[in-house]
C-alpha cells in the first residue's frame, strides 16, 4: 500500500512531537504499507502546493488570499498553523495520511486520512495562554475560512476526510461534540513508539526523572515544589532533569541535577531507564512522547490530571494522577512510588500498558485497519454513485 504522509519533518518544521510521530511512522510502518514523505513527492513531482511565492503568476487570486491570511497569522489574530493546498498525481497513492492541522486538496483520487493529537482550541488556551473569549472569537474567523476555502481543520471540519484517527478517547469524543467529523468515520489509534525489552528488575527506588524541552510549561515548577516536600521525608532521593539549563529565576536546591539537553540515544538507552520515577505534572498535553518513552522504559509514572494524562496511565492504573498544579498531591504520589514494593510494581504496570497500547505492534496493525477501512468506504462510496 502506498501512503503519501503529510506530517512535520525535521529540519523543515520547529522541534515538536509531531516530527517523532513521523520519524516513527518512517522506521516502523504498518504491515505492507510503504510511505513517501511530502516533501520527497514534492521533489519528485509527484504532489503539488498551491498558493505559494513560486506560484504565484499561476495562482494569483488564492495566492495573495493565502498571504493576507499569513499575514494575520503571524499578527496572531487567527489561529498560527497556516492553511495549505494540495494536488496529488494521479494514481501515486492508494492513500493520503495527513497530520498538520488545516490542509485542502485540490486534486486527489484516493482516500484522504487525517489524523491530530489534540484540539487547535485546547493547545491556544491551556499552552499559549490565550483567554476563552480570544479563543472562541479566532475559532469563528477560522471556521468561516476553512468553510468558505474548503479546507480540512481538525478544529472546523474534515469534509475530504475518508477516516480520522486520533490518538485519545477524549479528543475523539470532542470532534464529535464539536461537529468537526461523524462517530462513524473515527478510530482511535495511539501514537507509538519501539519497545524498550530490557528486564525490569526490584531496586531500592531513589531517582526522580523529568524531561521537558520548556521546563515551566510542562509543569517543572509544580515538580520543584513538591520534590522539596518529598526530600523533606527521604533524603536521600535525586531529581535529574533534562533538556533545559536551570532557569535564572530558579535557585540551587539540594538533590536537583541539571543536565541540559542530552543526546536522544543516550537519553532513551541510558538516563532515561535509571529513573525510578518519571514525575510529568504537565499543564496542557494530550498526549506526550516522553512520558510514552519512559513507559517504554520501565518507570514509574507520576503525572497530572490534564484531558488525556489519566487515559494514558489507564486511569491510575499504570501510572498515579495529580490534579494540574497541585505540589502537595504530586508529593504524596512520588513518596508513594518511591515504596520498593509499589515502584516495582507501577513499573512493571508502565512497561505491560505500553506494550499493549503504544507499542509499534500493536499500534501499527491499528492504522493499517484504518487505511484499510478508508479504502473500502472509498470503494463503496464510487460503487453507489450513479454513472454518468
Amino acid at each position: 500500500m502506498r501512503v503519501l504522509l503529510v506530517s512535520a519533518l525535521r529540519d523543515l518544521d520547529p522541534p515538536c512531537g509531531d516530527i517523532t510521530y513521523t520519524e516513527t511512522l518512517l522506521r516502523y510502518p504498518p504491515p505492507g504499507v510503504e510511505y513517501e514523505t511530502h516533501a520527497s513527492a514534492l521533489a519528485a513531482g509527484r504532489l503539488i502546493e498551491h498558493a505559494n511565492r513560486r506560484r504565484f503568476w499561476r495562482e494569483p487570486v488564492i495566492t495573495a488570499v493565502n498571504k493576507i491570511i499569513n499575514m494575520a497569522r503571524a499578527r496572531h489574530w487567527l489561529f498560527w498553523e497556516p492553511f495549505r493546498y494540495f494536488s496529488v498525481a494521479p494514481g501515486a497513492y492508494d492513500v493520503i495520511h495527513l497530520h498538520v492541522f488545516s490542509a485542502a486538496f485540490w486534486k486527489i483520487d484516493c482516500p484522504l486520512v487525517v489524523t491530530s493529537g489534540a484540539p487547535q482550541t485546547d493547545l491556544y488556551q491551556d499552552r499559549r495562554g490565550h483567554s476563552p473569549a480570544r479563543v472562541a472569537k479566532m475559532l469563528r474567523v477560522e471556521s468561516l475560512l476553512a468553510r468558505t476555502l474548503g479546507v480540512n481543520s481538525c478544529a472546523v471540519a474534515l469534509p475530504q476526510a475518508a477516516r480520522a484517527a486520533v490518538y485519545t478517547a477524549y479528543y475523539r469524543d470532542w470532534l464529535i461534540s464539536h461537529g468537526v467529523v461523524g462517530r462513524e468515520k473515527i478510530d482511535v489509534v495511539p501514537i507509538m513508539h519501539e519497545p524498550d525489552l530490557r528486564p525490569i528488575e526490584p531496586r531500592v527506588p531513589s531517582r526522580i526523572g523529568f524531561v521537558a524541552h520548556d521546563f515551566k510549561a510542562k509543569g517543572g515548577q509544580v515538580l520543584l515544589k513538591a520534590f522539596q516536600i518529598v526530600k523533606n521525608k527521604a533524603p536521600q532521593v535525586e531529581l535529574w532533569v533534562v533538556g533545559p539549563s536551570r532557569p535564572a529565576d530558579v535557585g540551587e536546591i539540594q538533590g536537583v541535577q541539571w543536565l541540559g539537553r542530552v543526546d536522544r540515544a543516550r537519553l532513551l538507552g541510558e538516563v532515561m531507564p535509571s529513573f525510578d520515577v518519571f514525575a510529568y505534572p504537565t499543564p496542557h498535553d494530550c498526549f506526550s512522547y516522553v512520558m510514552l518513552e519512559a513507559m517504554a522504559a520501565g518507570c514509574a509514572i507520576a503525572t497530572s490530571d490534564y484531558v488525556s494524562m489519566p487515559e494514558a496511565v489507564d486511569y491510575g492504573k499504570a501510572g498515579m494522577v495529580s490534579p494540574v498544579g497541585d505540589p502537595v498531591k504530586l508529593a504524596e504520589n512520588i513518596t508513594a512510588l518511591l515504596d520498593p514494593d509499589r515502584n516495582f510494581h507501577f513499573r512493571q504496570a508502565a512497561r505491560k500498558r505500553f506494550m499493549e497500547y503504544f507499542s509499534c505492534s500493536s499500534v501499527g496493525p491499528m492504522l493499517l485497519q484504518t487505511y484499510q477501512s478508508a479504502l473500502a468506504g472509498t470503494a463503496a462510496a464510487a460503487k453507489g454513485r450513479p454513472s454518468a
